[in-house]
């Protein structure tokens, strides 16, 4: 009902913002191009607003000339298959002249523009809201609770509303980009976020705002210990990270966090009796360093995409957020949201929507995944990512691991990257921490003079 849609006062500002924005469009037709990235025809409570918006606009498109009697004359002749006389003709260009002398003039339409997507943008969360309730009355069992709001939440996304600031000139592109390149010349760094290991950061730059990175290898080569370095070396620096555990439990990842930061081996802290008083130091202080660290670690398995979305947005909000990691991309580990006929299909729906929520979020997301069995033994390539061809479309880099088993010397492939070269490095495994460092200490980095007199 239109009164549950928008109730009282709230439907009367409504259509007055709807009457405002279309009378400054018939004062400055031109400046439709000015609010078509914030509303469009649907956005109008009133369908016959919506009607004239979309004529204006239409017209607009054309290059014709737009005045309040061509406007009348095209939505009479798209109402009706046939012209019913003057009279009605009048009619409704006598409601187009009212709705343009009801404002002065048009400086204040993007203002209207979005009080009307605003208003939209209500109309559609109170009505996904009334369809839920609806469908939820006549329950006998409880639903599964993540379902009911993960179906919630996605109605919301995908609500009619129209984005906005997602178009901009060249010049705003490169503003952020000089940004972070001037930051980066004064403090000697380089642009992205920095992973704590030289040997990658020096020729790669770290991880990347809006990337998304694919780290692949066999099993039992190390990608969750490589994923937890990097995570810790980012905590202990100070960054905001979400990491999404999906394979172990929070004693297994718990134990590899207080390996890592006391340097008490993770086979002697399985065996209690093995530690001596010194060792129980080491750990309390672990302990106490870990507390300070801005990280969330969520243990779980058969989740969706938009139940790890929801777990990060809910760190960003407490915490911040700086980078998630999701370990790892596998069957059973993540859902799709439908059934698929195949393990291929579900892989590509599941990657798409992390490649989705990385844009959205952007922040770079590092995303573990398992090689096929062709890659054992051999040097990992693009053709060894197991199930889909998506993985490596949709992702922005694509990071290797490759050893023997029994050797701790391990080379950091990048087969792809969308920004930098192609490449490879050697890195070592400490298998008794689970951990990874640099093969051996870098050259300090080239200091580069800034020749520039301030910021860009």
């Amino acid at each position: 009902m239109i009164t549950d849609l928008l109730p009282g006062e709230s439907l009367k500002a409504c259509i007055q913002s709807e009457r405002q924005l279309l009378g400054c469009l018939l004062h400055r037709p031109d400046f439709i191009h000015e609010v078509v990235g914030i509303v469009s025809g649907t956005s109008f409570f009133d369908r016959s607003y919506g009607a004239v918006f979309d004529t204006i606009a239409d017209c607009a498109a054309r290059g014709l000339q737009i005045d309040t009697y061509m406007v009348a004359e095209k939505l009479l002749s798209c109402d009706r298959q046939e012209r019913t006389g003057k009279a009605e003709l009048t009619e409704v260009l006598g409601k187009v002249s009212e709705i343009k002398h009801e404002v002065a003039n048009a400086s204040n339409i993007v203002f209207y523009a979005k009080r009307v997507a605003g208003w939209h943008a209500m109309r559609s969360v109170r009505d996904i809201g009334f369809r839920l309730i609806a469908e939820t009355d006549d329950c006998i069992e409880p639903p599964d609770p993540m379902e009911l709001l993960e179906t919630a939440a996605k109605a919301i996304v995908e609500a009619n509303v129209v984005r906005q600031d997602d178009v901009f000139s060249a010049g705003e592109l490169v503003d952020s980009a000089l940004s972070d390149i001037d930051r980066a010349m004064e403090q000697g760094t380089s642009s992205g976020i920095e992973t704590g290991l030289d040997s990658i950061d020096t020729r790669w730059g770290g991880l990347h705002d809006g990337e998304l990175v694919l780290l692949g290898a066999r099993p039992s080569i190390g990608k969750t210990a490589m994923a937890l370095t990097i995570a810790c070396n980012l905590a202990e620096s100070g960054k905001s990270v979400f990491f999404a555990s999906l394979e172990m439990t929070k004693q297994q990842v718990g134990l590899r966090l207080l390996s890592r930061v006391s340097g008490i081996p993770c086979d002697r802290l399985r065996i209690g009796y093995a530690l001596s008083i010194p060792d129980r130091t080491k750990l309390s202080n672990a302990k106490k360093k870990l507390d300070s660290w801005p990280i969330r670690v969520w243990c779980s398995s058969g989740v969706t995409v938009h139940e790890i979305a929801c777990k990060a947005r809910d760190h960003s909000r407490k915490m911040g957020l700086d980078a998630v990691f999701i370990d790892y991309l596998g069957q059973g580990k993540i859902k799709p949201s439908r059934r698929h006929g195949n393990a291929n299909d579900t892989i590509t729906e599941i990657v798409g929507d992390i490649a989705t929520f990385t844009k959205l979020i952007n922040k770079p997301v590092v995303c573990l995944c398992q090689l096929n069995r062709a890659a054992e033994g051999e040097v990992p390539g693009l053709q060894h990512l197991r199930d889909s061809g998506s993985l490596e479309q949709d992702a922005d880099v694509i990071w290797f691991l490759h050893r023997n088993r029994d050797d701790h010397k391990t080379k950091f492939i990048v087969a792809k990257a969308r920004q930098s070269e192609r490449g490879e490095t050697d890195i070592e495994f400490n298998a008794d921490q689970a951990t990874f460092y640099d093969a051996a200490p870098l050259r300090a980095a080239p200091s580069y003079v800034n020749e520039f007199s301030g910021d860009f």
